[in-house]
Protein backbone atom coordinates (compact mmCIF):
# COMPACT_ATOMS: atom_id res chain seq x y z
CA UNK A 1 0.00 0.00 0.00
CA UNK A 2 2.96 2.41 1.03
CA UNK A 3 4.63 1.73 -2.61
CA UNK A 4 1.30 2.37 -4.30
CA UNK A 5 0.93 6.02 -2.60
CA UNK A 6 4.72 6.72 -3.00
CA UNK A 7 4.25 5.79 -6.70
CA UNK A 8 0.96 7.72 -7.37
CA UNK A 9 2.30 10.51 -5.57
CA UNK A 10 5.46 10.39 -7.72
CA UNK A 11 3.73 9.78 -10.88
CA UNK A 12 1.72 13.38 -9.88
CA UNK A 13 5.03 15.15 -9.06
CA UNK A 14 5.96 14.24 -12.98
CA UNK A 15 2.47 15.51 -14.39
CA UNK A 16 2.95 18.67 -12.40
CA UNK A 17 6.33 19.39 -13.54
CA UNK A 18 5.38 18.29 -17.19
CA UNK A 19 2.37 20.29 -17.07
CA UNK A 20 3.87 23.62 -15.74
CA UNK A 21 6.79 23.50 -18.71
CA UNK A 22 3.93 23.91 -21.03
CA UNK A 23 2.31 27.18 -19.23
CA UNK A 24 5.65 28.70 -20.20
CA UNK A 25 4.87 29.28 -23.77
CA UNK A 26 3.61 32.27 -25.06
CA UNK A 27 -0.01 33.19 -24.82
CA UNK A 28 -1.43 34.35 -28.00
CA UNK A 29 -5.15 34.97 -27.12
CA UNK A 30 -6.22 36.56 -30.23
CA UNK A 31 -5.29 37.09 -34.08
CA UNK A 32 -2.17 38.52 -33.98
CA UNK A 33 -0.90 38.03 -30.44
CA UNK A 34 -1.77 40.30 -27.54
CA UNK A 35 -0.11 43.04 -28.57
CA UNK A 36 -1.67 43.23 -31.84
CA UNK A 37 1.53 43.50 -33.47
CA UNK A 38 2.28 40.09 -34.78
CA UNK A 39 5.80 40.15 -32.54
CA UNK A 40 6.67 36.96 -30.57
CA UNK A 41 8.97 36.83 -27.62
CA UNK A 42 9.88 33.37 -28.22
CA UNK A 43 12.97 32.06 -28.57
CA UNK A 44 15.04 29.64 -30.48
CA UNK A 45 12.37 29.30 -33.41
CA UNK A 46 12.60 27.57 -36.51
CA UNK A 47 13.78 29.42 -39.50
CA UNK A 48 12.98 26.46 -42.41
CA UNK A 49 10.13 24.35 -42.88
CA UNK A 50 9.66 21.40 -45.78
CA UNK A 51 7.37 18.86 -46.32
CA UNK A 52 9.35 16.75 -43.40
CA UNK A 53 11.45 19.29 -41.77
CA UNK A 54 9.85 21.09 -38.81
CA UNK A 55 6.37 20.15 -39.25
CA UNK A 56 3.79 19.62 -36.88
CA UNK A 57 0.91 18.40 -38.39
CA UNK A 58 -1.03 18.98 -42.03
CA UNK A 59 -4.15 18.84 -43.34
CA UNK A 60 -5.19 18.73 -46.75
CA UNK A 61 -7.37 21.25 -47.91
CA UNK A 62 -10.17 20.30 -50.54
CA UNK A 63 -9.29 23.85 -53.07
CA UNK A 64 -7.12 27.11 -52.80
CA UNK A 65 -7.33 29.27 -49.39
CA UNK A 66 -6.87 32.87 -49.22
CA UNK A 67 -5.87 32.36 -45.29
CA UNK A 68 -2.85 33.53 -44.03
CA UNK A 69 -0.64 30.51 -42.22
CA UNK A 70 -1.02 30.64 -38.28
CA UNK A 71 2.96 29.85 -37.77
Amino acid sequence: MRQRLLLASTMALICLIVSLHAVNAENWPQWRGPMLNGISNEKDLPVKWSMTENLAWKLAMQDRSASTPII
